[in-house]
C-alpha cells in the first residue's frame, strides 16, 4: 500500500472427503459408517504498519477450520484408561468447525535475532467439537463422547520474548518465552 504499510491477503480452498468404517462386537460386527464432505473457501488479511525501522503493528484476519479425529467419528467404544477408565464412544454426526480468527499484535525487534511482541486475540468457533459425558443405564461410570456445540468464543492477550544471550558469554544460545492469558466460553 505504501513504504511503510503492507497489506497481504488471500484464500485458501480446502476439499475434505472422509471416509471412516467402523465394526466392532458391540454393534454385532455390522459396519458403521461416517462419512464428512466439505468444501471450504479460508481468506486470510493481514495489514502491518512499519512504526519504525525496529516496530510493527499487524492486524490480521483469517478463517481456519478443525475437523473431528477419526476416533471422534468412529461409532466404537474404547478405554481410555485400561483400568477404571471412561468408555469413549465416536460420533459419526460430527461436523467440521468454522474458526474466525482477528488479532492485533505490536512487534519490537530491538536486535538481530531478538524480539518482544504483545498481541490481543479473539476467536469464534462455530459448531466447535466438544466432549461431553452420557450417563450409562447399568450405574457405572458415565460414558465419553462427542458433539458439535452451537458456539464458542476465545479471546486473550499474549506476549512473546526472544532474548539472544551472547551478552553473557552464551553467544550460540537464545531464550525464548511466550506466557498467554486466556478465556474461553462454549
Amino acid at each position: 500500500v505504501s513504504r511503510s504499510l503492507r497489506l497481504l491477503g488471500g484464500v485458501r480452498v480446502e476439499n475434505s472427503r472422509i471416509d471412516v468404517t467402523t465394526v466392532s462386537g458391540e454393534n454385532g460386527l455390522r459396519p458403521v459408517a461416517a462419512r464428512l464432505r466439505n468444501t471450504d473457501l479460508l481468506p486470510s488479511l493481514a495489514l502491518t504498519a512499519a512504526l519504525t525501522s525496529t516496530q510493527n503493528l499487524r492486524l490480521s484476519a483469517s478463517q481456519t477450520l478443525s475437523r473431528p479425529e477419526y476416533r471422534e467419528l468412529a461409532e466404537v467404544g474404547f478405554l481410555a484408561e485400561p483400568i477404571g477408565g471412561k468408555r469413549i464412544y465416536g460420533n459419526s454426526h460430527l461436523q467440521r468447525s468454522l474458526i474466525q480468527n482477528l488479532d492485533l499484535r505490536w512487534e519490537w525487534y530491538p536486535r538481530s535475532g531478538e524480539a518482544i511482541s504483545v498481541a490481543g486475540f479473539y476467536k469464534h468457533f462455530q459448531r466447535p467439537i466438544e466432549r461431553v459425558l452420557v450417563q450409562t443405564s447399568d450405574g457405572n461410570a458415565p460414558d465419553v463422547t462427542f458433539q458439535n456445540a452451537r458456539s464458542a468464543n476465545n479471546y486473550g492477550v499474549e506476549l512473546e520474548l526472544r532474548k539472544r544471550l551472547d551478552g553473557i558469554g552464551l553467544s550460540p544460545f537464545t531464550i525464548f518465552t511466550n506466557a498467554a492469558l486466556m478465556r474461553s466460553r462454549i
